[in-house]
């Protein structure tokens, strides 16, 4: 099927121009091309502003480099750390939800935001706990982990014993 196209014109300040000229994505090389990829990058990112999942995709896609790159670095070195995990999985959703701004505009829909970001906050609490909870916590630095720890019991001994927690 052959699409109309359009021609345009534009005038750019030199600054604007020599951006377009070092642009480099997706192997667009002329200045049409390099407008065309400009035009889908910028309708992706306002298809991820409407969609919950394309928007954690898209997320996702952007910490990948350095998630890749943390991996190749553990791998060499033999190491790895579950708190950079819980990073690289909370974080995407996390930005993925601050993105849907159109979405928030009643106090029912802020109070499914607070909901939703409530479990998210407790399901890694829950895997902090669950690596403070080991003799080794697979961690860079597990005496770091435990130093935070130890500062968080007075209150976490507190918080048990409210009646919120103990269901009364």
């Amino acid at each position: 099927m052959l699409v109309k196209s359009q021609t345009i014109s534009a005038r750019l300040p030199q600054k604007d121009y020599d951006f377009l000229v070092a642009f480099n994505a997706n192997g667009a090389n002329t200045q049409s091309e390099k407008l065309r990829e400009l035009i889908r990058l910028v309708r992706e990112q306002q298809d991820q502003h409407h969609s919950l999942a394309a928007s954690v995709a898209a997320n996702t896609k952007y910490l990948s480099g350095l998630r890749g790159k943390v991996k190749e670095i553990e791998i060499e070195e033999g190491i790895s750390s579950e708190i950079l995990e819980i990073f690289f999985a909370i974080l995407p959703d996390l930005n993925a939800i601050a993105a849907q701004k159109s979405r928030f505009e009643s106090s029912e829909q802020i109070k499914n935001l607070e909901g939703v970001l409530m479990l998210r906050f407790f399901q890694c609490m829950d895997r902090l706990l669950r690596l403070a909870a080991t003799n080794i916590s697979p961690c860079y630095s597990p005496e770091r982990l435990s130093e935070q720890f130890q500062k968080l019991r007075p209150l976490l001994e507190t918080a048990l014993h409210t009646p919120q927690v103990q269901g009364e």
